[in-house]
């Protein structure tokens, strides 16, 4: 992406996010967002949901300007983006991609991509937030120096080296596609955990995901948007979502998932009590 010559850094940002009727197509006959328009308010959790393909990634790439929508407008904390620089933006913008890119050097010098800057505390501080220093240093030969390959360290572990990349900046906006992935159930459960404590701490930060595994949705979004068709077509809880006859509702019960194992889920709990998770929690 190319930078305005009169581009501005961007201020320190506080998490709201609105998208008004922004236009995207790789090519000119092919819209893949269509007019999209939503609002993200700061220390929100959302989870985008819909088809593959729908735009659910588009929008995230939107989001850092790996992508320049083909009209409309995108803000952060009322700043157009198209107006800043894309190192200010993305340093407080980050995101843990669905296939994480990581050179052949060290797990250090791997987390160390979202800071070159970063000191060897820094790195390990951002791997114990994202769960992942104990299985480093106890389970993994060679600990921080172990080179990463095709087979060490594993998927999932590697998918935590990356999580903690996103981390080393302590980004206002977090953007997760398909966090899961990879994932055993005890991390499944750290990320939910994490994930609700970043949001609603005492600097309250906005998160994003994007995930397939629709009982973490449920846990851990505070909201849910539907997108089809290139536009924003429903938005509300699980339980608001799941009284209306949608996309949503569909995908759910296609995904035959036993509500038993699901959160109920009120206000205060999902603000109040971070900590707490279902009796029984079994991600899908």
């Amino acid at each position: 992406m190319i930078e305005k010559p009169n581009a501005r850094k961007l201020g320190d940002i506080h998490g709201d996010i609105k998208f008004e009727n922004v236009v995207f197509g790789y090519t000119p006959f092919k819209r893949i967002l269509d007019g999209i328009s939503f609002e993200i308010r700061e220390g929100e959790t959302i989870a985008f949901v819909g088809a593959i393909g729908c735009g659910k990634s588009t929008i995230m790439n939107l989001l850092l300007r790996f992508l320049e929508q083909d009209g409309g407008k995108i803000s952060i904390g009322g700043e157009d983006i198209s107006e800043v620089t894309l190192a200010s933006l993305r340093e407080q913008v980050s995101k843990l991609s669905q296939f994480p890119f990581f050179l052949k050097d060290t797990i250090r010098e791997n987390v160390r991509l979202g800071r070159v800057s970063a000191g060897d505390a820094e790195v390990e501080q951002a791997c114990r937030l994202a769960n992942i220093h104990e299985t480093i240093v106890n389970e993994i030969p060679g600990g921080y120096d172990c080179t990463v390959g095709d087979q060490v360290p594993s998927g999932g572990q590697k998918r935590l080296i990356a999580f903690a990349r996103c981390l080393i900046r302590q980004p206002e906006v977090l953007l997760l596609d398909e966090p899961t992935e990879n994932l055993n159930e005890t991390n499944r459960i750290d990320m939910a955990r994490f994930i609700r404590n970043y949001a609603k701490g005492e600097n309250p930060r906005t998160c994003i995901i994007i995930s397939h595994d629709m009982n973490f949705v449920h846990l851990v979004a505070d909201r849910i948007i539907v997108i089809d068709k290139g536009k924003a077509v429903q938005s509300g809880t699980h339980e608001d979502l799941l009284q209306e006859e949608g996309i949503y509702k569909t995908l759910y019960e296609l995904k035959n998932i036993n509500p038993d194992l699901l959160r109920a889920r009120d206000g205060a709990g999902a603000a109040g009590e971070p900590d707490e998770l279902p009796p029984g929690f079994q991600p899908a």
